[in-house]
């Protein structure tokens, strides 16, 4: 299963604000980074405590039909009497044609002081998935402009130093399938044999490698 009960997980999301004072426009809340001139963008990251597991149906399938993986979480640091749940594809699980970035998802829903609507919705995505998926653009050498690179660059360097304190270092790993290696990004407890992401983007990509 992609989690476990009663371990913690990262996620993470960005807050994308616009560098001119001359915009007056609301911050933007994204996945990933936006890599577009004009814009900063900050990461911030929640520590979710996986405490269910449920076989769900497909979005627009037969309901009946429970045959998909859903998550709910729970804050740690949340001490309320009813701690607010965030959820990974529950009730239901959502798949696109050619996307699974469902999977990686947690949403939680913030209810009004009447305890009946909704006061706000936010969504996080999974940590390690975000950290691999930028490490790759960053050391991949089909990066063409020069903004494009630095602003992935920026954006990993403002993880590390979020997480500085979290005692969390990163494994490179390398799955092999056919003629070339599959790598991605694991971060675990910090130890002498695990880097850090200012070791990580100074790795050389290698031919064979994807």
């Amino acid at each position: 299963m992609r989690y476990e009960i009663n371990k913690q997980y990262l996620f993470i999301r960005f807050i994308i604000h616009p560098i001119s004072q001359k915009r007056r426009t609301s911050p933007a809340k994204s996945f990933r980074p936006w890599l577009n001139e004009g814009v900063s963008n900050k990461p911030e990251i929640k520590n979710l405590l996986c405490v269910e597991h449920h076989k769900v149906p497909d979005e627009f399938g037969n309901p009946e039909d429970k045959k998909h993986d859903g998550f709910r979480f729970i804050s740690p640091d949340d001490k309320s009497a009813t701690p607010m749940f965030w959820d990974n594809q529950f009730p239901t699980a959502s798949y696109g044609q050619t996307s699974n970035d469902g999977d990686r998802v947690v949403v939680g829903a913030e209810m009004a002081d009447d305890g009946h609507s909704i006061k706000d919705v936010y969504e996080y995505y999974d940590f390690a998935s975000c950290v691999s998926h930028l490490w790759k653009a960053c050391v991949k050498p089909d990066n063409t402009t020069d903004h494009i690179l630095n602003t992935i660059r920026t954006c990993l360097l403002d993880i590390e130093e979020l997480i500085k304190d979290k005692n969390i270092g990163f494994k490179l790993c390398k799955k092999p399938f056919g003629k070339v290696e599959i790598l991605s990004i694991e971060p675990v407890e910090q130890d002498k044999d695990t880097m850090s992401i200012s070791e990580l983007i100074n790795i050389k990509w290698e031919k064979g490698w994807f």
